[in-house]
């Protein structure tokens, strides 16, 4: 949008033309000399403006995003020679006037240049992101989303026409989260064919081999990485195609080595080590121990019958299988269970303009969704193994035989539909609504392995043949949902949610005001009586306010306003603010956990659900200021607080025979207040960018079952406010490159002053008997480098060759991620007398139990790919 004046006399002009290059839309300026041009979808484009009489106006690098409005100026000049041109370049200021919150819109061309693989990467680098959380919020307080539809699919960067991702105030358009939204824009191909193939191998090569032993410097395809893509007409102006394939097989940096079998039993309990059983079948060789495979296919075909509609069509499908790193199986490999995943979405999308100033879009998804942890997919397989080989090898540190015997499955399907709704009712002012119905079909199975003959004299028998210790009697079997062994469930809630939204645009202001309807309806039933939920006390009709009947839960709403405002100050700075309430309906595992309401017979034995929860809520203000220091370079900088009530916890719950149990319910609180800054400049081929985070994060617990936890440990309940162990005070990322078509670099760095851990003295210490609240130290500060190296080889027949150089943790440099709670270090801990003398093992010291990997962030590692580009 914007306006059109002529440049001699500042008068306005009507009917002028406005032209987007390359696209079927346009505008003609009013009586005020007025435009607005919508529903364009976001990318760089070129604007021409024309006038009978007057030089061609040509703004150029005109960049749109999804959600923003750009405004563009013109000042026609009376025509001097035939086919006169005047060319500008836009200027920032045009698409930041219209930002009443903290968002952050990352290209297609931005994301090629930088060294990251996901998207998950780009979120990271951004102001507000502190070790993963969005402004001091719990973890899953964020909404990712894929062309504005709530589906969990992780889009491969190579489909992405733009990320979006809000840290701050959001509209009242996007919902169901408390502290930020992840929007991936997705292409939907042009008339230009053109695609790219990618093959990367990568290994690790470090100078701490001592700590990551097992890694060869002259494997080179340590992890191998080959991804596809290609886009163009099917039907010329009229059906395009997206696709996309990618494999992944990575082979991390952590090794074990395989000194035993799941099969073998030990017995290092004794003092004396001549009445050790031991037995170690492994044969001994280096084992990786974190693994992953995965693949995913993306395909879009999109349809322009006629006019200004689209019609797209989207099939994605993710498959994965992966293992991770335990410092306690590292001799005992193969007793460790695998995660799996597989999911597949079919969304289509309908988008229509009704004249120039009116268009809808009619989305819907549909997404069937699996996850898995097992050590077999079949939990009565012959191949499950008594759990007596684990044996008795705590004196080790280590596992010295049997297998992990957890069982997990879960099957979620999701239909979302959504309707939004956009009407410019003048240059001024637009108003947007909507509504979004998701349905969902869920299912738990979460087991343990148990054996037909537990509770027999059967079930411990034993016998020793060639020196083997068997034991006789195991038959696993699936114990059903009355029995405290499983918790298997199957549910079928819904929500609903509805928006509408006012934003208006005047020449040095924009105000945006919003409301959202969210309700939630678990569909699913609760227990009358807490303390006796499952009616495993009888008591007589007299008392039956002691027994438990099946009560519908309640079906919880809520309204929640969004405003924000933004006020341009001179041609170079914009104030805003913003103010919003956030709900977010708390995971349905936390409703549905132990849906046989059975309560074990020891105390703190289970977490109850509770579908009677209501949505956890997220107030928050904020105020920016962005400034144009300069042509190419540009400052902004956000003060913001946030209050979070309501937030998931756990109370205890005592039964009328005196057991006491944990039962999901709101009543921790929180709050974070912060600083942001961002510095940006781009001059042609070289950019440079910095943000920073200043930043405290204060609550109750760090998760909803803290409470629950502190109180099985018999812990006083805390009772004031402390760092979350999130908290982290100082985060500074930085980018900078120079990028052609020829060659290019990009190097980014992050530094973090580190996030808390809760310092413990040892017992016998003084300091012990002192009351200590968790998180009550801070870690070491962590810095890492990253750089991205490009060369282009050749070209023959329009395709052309490209060498890529990938290198994570450019300087090798040991961060310490996990640290020891007396120490406050990563592997260094204090070692005591008796520490040692408990210690019993004829393959491994006291000091390999404390130098576990995993507590150090990965090596320096090279990815070497190759690209063709047709």
């Amino acid at each position: 949008m914007g306006t059109v004046s002529a440049s001699n006399t500042g008068e306005p002009l009507m009917g002028a033309n406005v032209i987007i290059e390359g696209q079927s839309l346009g505008a003609a300026t009013d009586e005020n000399g007025q435009f607005y041009i919508i529903n364009l979808p976001p990318g760089e484009y070129t604007v021409l403006f024309n006038m009978i009489g007057y030089a061609i106006y040509k703004v150029e690098k005109v960049r749109v995003s999804v959600n923003q409005s750009t405004t563009i100026n013109a000042n026609l000049s009376v025509q001097a020679v035939e086919g006169e041109t005047v060319v500008v370049t836009a200027s920032k200021i045009s698409t930041k006037k219209g930002q009443t919150g903290s968002v952050q819109n990352v290209s297609a061309d931005k994301i090629e240049a930088l060294p990251v693989q996901s998207l998950g990467e780009i979120v990271n680098m951004q102001a507000g992101v502190v070790a993963g959380h969005f402004r001091g919020g719990r973890s899953g307080e964020v909404q990712y989303m894929t062309d504005g539809l709530n589906i969990g699919s992780n889009v491969e960067k190579e489909v992405v026409q733009e990320v979006e991702v809000i840290t701050g105030i959001f509209s009242a358009k996007y919902g169901r989260a408390m502290s930020g939204i992840v929007n991936a824009v997705t292409k939907d191909g042009s008339n230009q064919f053109q695609g790219k193939m990618t093959g990367n191998l990568s290994n690790y090569y470090t100078t701490h081999r001592d700590l990551f032993w097992g890694l060869d410097p002259l494997e080179i395809d340590r992890t191998r990485d080959f991804n596809i893509f290609a886009e163009g007409p099917l039907v010329r102006d009229k059906l395009f195609f997206v696709a996309n394939y990618r494999n992944n097989g990575f082979v991390g940096h952590l090794n074990g080595k395989r000194l035993f079998n799941p099969i073998d039993y030990n017995d290092y309990k004794s003092p004396d080590s001549t009445k050790w059983w031991r037995e170690k079948t492994g044969d001994g060789k280096t084992v990786p121990m974190n693994t992953s495979q995965w693949y995913s296919l993306y395909t879009k075909l999109t349809f322009k019958p006629v006019g200004s509609a689209k019609l797209s069509f989207t099939y994605q499908r993710e498959n994965s299988e992966g293992q991770g790193y335990s410092h306690y199986m590292k001799f005992n490999p193969d007793g460790r269970g695998s995660s799996y995943g597989k999911s597949d979405i079919y969304t289509l999308q309908f988008n229509h303009m009704l004249g120039h100033s009116f268009f809808y879009e009619i989305k819907g998804a549909y997404e069937d969704q699996y996850s898995g942890s097992y050590k077999y997919k079949d939990p009565t397989s012959e191949k499950y193994i008594h759990p007596n080989y684990s044996g008795r090898s705590d004196n080790t540190g280590f596992s010295t035989g049997g297998e992990s015997q957890g069982y997990y499955e879960g099957f979620t399907k999701e239909l979302n539909l959504k309707a939004d709704f956009n009407w410019q009712m003048n240059p001024h002012q637009g108003i947007m609504a909507g509504v979004l119905y998701t349905g969902f079909d869920m299912e738990s199975n979460s087991l343990g392995i148990r054996s037909i003959y537990d509770g027999t004299s059967l079930h411990t028998l034993q016998d020793t043949i060639d020196n083997k210790v068997v034991f006789l009697f195991f038959e696993p079997i699936v114990m059903p949902n009355f029995s405290v062994y499983s918790d298997i469930y199957h549910h079928k809630p819904y929500q609903f949610s509805g928006y509408i939204e006012d934003k208006m645009e005047y020449d040095d202001m924009v105000i945006n005001f919003g409301l959202r309807f969210d309700l939630s309806d678990p569909k699913c039933e609760y227990p009358s009586q807490r303390r006796n939920p499952a009616n495993q006390l009888y008591f007589p009709d007299s008392l039956s306010e002691k027994m438990s009947t099946r009560l519908t839960a309640d079906v919880k709403a809520q309204v929640s306003p969004r405003f924000g405002i933004s006020y341009k100050l001179g041609e170079t700075a914009v104030l805003r603010f913003g103010y919003g309430h956030f709900f977010q309906m708390p995971s349905f595992g936390s409703m549905y956990a132990n849906d046989s309401w059975l309560v074990p017979s020891n105390d703190y034995g289970t977490v109850m659900g509770n579908p009677q929860i209501n949505a956890q809520k997220t107030v928050q203000y904020e105020i920016g200021l962005w400034q144009q220091l300069a042509r190419d370079l540009g400052l902004e900088v956000t003060v913001f607080y946030r209050d979070i009530y309501e937030l998931l916890s756990t109370k205890i719950i005592t039964t009328f025979n005196q057991v006491r149990y944990g039962l999901y319910t709101n009543k921790d609180y929180g709050n974070v207040r912060g600083m942001e800054l961002k510095l940006d400049y781009a001059w042609k081929n070289f950019f440079a960018a910095m943000n920073y985070t200043l930043q405290y994060t204060r609550g109750v617990a760090d998760n909803a079952t803290s409470a629950f936890s502190r109180a099985g440990s018999k812990m006083d309940p805390v009772s004031t406010l402390i760092p979350l162990s999130w908290d982290q005070r100082h985060t500074l990322n930085f980018s900078t490159g120079y990028n052609t078509h020829q060659y290019g670099v990009t190097i980014t760095g992050y530094f973090n002053s580190g996030t808390r851990y809760s310092w413990s003295p040892l017992a016998e210490s003084p300091l012990s008997a002192v009351k200590l609240y968790p998180n009550n130290s801070v870690k070491p500060s962590t810095f890492t480098m990253d750089m991205r190296c490009h060369f282009h080889l050749l070209t023959y027949k329009g395709a052309s060759v490209r060498l890529n150089v990938l290198i994570y943790n450019l300087l090798d440099i040991k961060n310490q991620v996990g640290v020891y709670s007396t120490t406050g270090k990563a592997g260094e801990t204090i070692i005591r007398e008796q520490d040692l003398e408990n210690h019993h093992s004829d393959f491994a010291t006291y000091e390999d139990r404390i130098k576990d990997p995993s507590q150090w962030s990965a090596p320096r590692q090279i990815q070497f790919g190759v690209d063709l580009k047709f």
